[in-house]
């Protein structure tokens, strides 16, 4: 009889392990199938992400591709008008021939600076800026060069104040200054043809005619006699004023200095020599000359 309750709790106690067993393992495939389903879950969401962005990549990389097609290949876009500003000198049909066969031409392809460097080669150009004009203009404003006075060289030209020849001399050019040169020299016109002691003479000429005493008989032509020396000449020819552009500054004092000393004679001078160190040459119209003394 004790066999058999031993035996009996033996087998109690086996049973019992075997439930347990398979309570392990039904929770062991439990937990596998439970991490098997996020695994998934996170690579579902892994792939329709990269979907999206792939999506997105290529609606944008299309959207890119065709507007650029539309911008560099559309007819919408193509020069069809061209402005010009500033430059009175030369005709529109003048300056297209300079720009050269842009019409028709991708605005956005157009080098403009370029362009404008080309334009910027005429005499009478002192600086070019352009701009395109959405959808199909391009517009360019050229600063013009002023004329400044008349320099006589193979012929008489018109300068600038920088000294560029702009062109040929014109009877609407009469009242400029005119200054004398080298009348073997034949200039390109857009190149500059004065040197430093024409425009400091034409500025001195300028300083003069802004003095009471050359009012009614303006300075308009400056020759020189000599590398420093510069001779003044009145519209009527009547006066005469030398000076020595190394000593211009003292040249001017003694000049207005005569010029008070003189009072009413002052009318009466047709020639003021103020190139010498210590003394000035006054020679009247009558015949006679004058020493003003040391000044």
């Amino acid at each position: 009889m004790n066999l058999t309750l031993f035996g009996n709790q033996a087998s109690t106690a086996t049973l019992g392990k075997l439930s347990t067993s398979r309570k392990l393992g039904k929770r062991s495939r439990n937990k596998k199938t439970s991490s098997d389903r996020l695994a998934w879950k996170h690579t579902s969401h892994f792939l329709k992400s990269c979907f999206i962005k792939t999506l997105i990549t290529t609606i944008v990389a299309g959207t890119i591709y065709y507007s650029f097609l539309f911008l560099t290949e559309s007819p919408y876009f193509s020069v069809q008008k061209i402005y010009f500003q500033g430059l009175e000198k030369v005709s529109d049909a003048e300056l297209l021939k300079q720009v050269g066969p842009i019409q028709g031409k991708n605005i956005f392809f157009l080098d403009l600076k370029e362009i404008a460097n080309r334009l910027a080669e005429r005499p009478w150009a002192l600086s070019v800026s352009a701009a395109r004009a959405f959808p199909d203009a391009i517009r360019f404003d050229i600063k013009q060069r002023t004329p400044f006075a008349r320099i006589q060289l193979d012929q008489v030209y018109v300068m600038d104040n920088f000294g560029v020849v702009l062109e040929a001399d014109n009877p609407i050019y009469k009242d400029l200054p005119l200054v004398s040169g080298d009348r073997s020299k034949k200039p390109q016109l857009g190149n500059s043809a004065a040197t430093d002691e024409m425009i400091l003479g034409l500025q001195t000429m300028n300083y003069f005619n802004q003095l009471p005493f050359f009012k009614n008989q303006p300075i308009v032509k400056a020759e020189f006699a000599g590398e420093k020396r510069i001779v003044f000449i009145t519209r009527d020819q009547g006066v005469r004023l030398i000076a020595d552009l190394s000593r211009l500054s003292e040249g001017i004092q003694k000049f207005r200095i005569v010029l008070d000393i003189m009072e009413n004679d002052e009318k009466n001078a047709a020639l003021f020599d103020l190139s010498y160190k210590d003394r000035v040459i006054v020679k009247m119209k009558q015949g006679l000359a004058k020493k003003a003394g040391k000044a």
